[in-house]
Formats: structure tokens, sequence, C-alpha cells
């Protein structure tokens, strides 16, 4: 499991948690003060709808920035076997390669990934959709 899905997993337990700890509270209240259950199902429902939409979008999240790890990781291997200091942070998205620092830009929407040499000015390789793209070095 990655970092991601296990943060991910967490996120959807605590959500899962605290709605039915709502629900199971807000319930008994009903339960213990009389009031009429065909107002407070409606709300239940809603809630539960809620958490829905909350859990698919995180679990799409976890889907989509796995399934990014996975192709760096695979396009890595294939293209820069023997790569070290392979870094997928916020502030530093590198790896290390016969001796010279590349740095990775990756677009999750058009599932493109960059390798910029270490002046982050040089492309190095383009890949979309985890085939490289040729480069025209006459541009």
């Amino acid at each position: 499991m990655t970092e991601t899905t296990i943060i991910a997993t967490i996120s959807i337990l605590i959500i899962i948690i605290m709605a039915f700890t709502a629900s199971a509270t807000v319930l008994c209240d009903a339960y213990e003060h009389g009031i009429s259950a065909g107002f407070i199902i409606p709300l239940m429902i809603l809630l539960w709808i809620f958490v829905g939409f909350c859990v698919l979008r995180i679990s799409e999240g976890a889907k989509t920035k796995s399934a990014a790890d996975t192709t760096i990781e695979t396009i890595l291997n294939q293209n820069y076997y023997g790569y070290t200091n392979y870094h997928d942070d916020n502030k530093d998205k590198s790896f290390v390669y016969n001796g010279k620092k590349y740095n990775i830009d990756y677009d999750y929407t058009t599932n493109t990934l960059v390798i910029f040499e270490a002046d982050g000015v040089s492309v190095d390789a383009t890949y979309v959709n985890g085939q490289k793209q040729v480069i025209n070095k006459n541009n």
C-alpha cells in the first residue's frame, strides 16, 4: 500500500465513523424527545448520501495518484534503469540517473510525464499514457 492509499483509507474510516456516530446520536435523541422519524430519516439519508459522495471522491483521488505513481515508476524502471534517489513529494520530484539529476512533472489530467534535466529547462523526455513521445530537436 502506498502512503496515499493508507491516508485515503484512514480518511474514509474516520468519515464513516463520524457519520455513524452522528446518526446514532441524532436517532437516540429523537427517540428520547419523541421527535417523528418522518423528519429525521430524510436527514439521515442526506447525511449518508454526502458520506458516500465523500468516500467516492477520496477513493477516486487515491486511485488516480496510485496509478500515476505506478506509471512513473514503470517509466523510470524501463528507461532509466538503475536510477536512485527518487523523490515524489510536493517540494522535490526528482531522481538521479548516471550521476545527473532529473526533475519530474506529472500532469494527472492528461497522464503526461515530463522529465527535465537538472537545469529545469531542458526536456529529457516526454511520456503520454506511458508512451515516449518523439521530441523534435530542431524546434
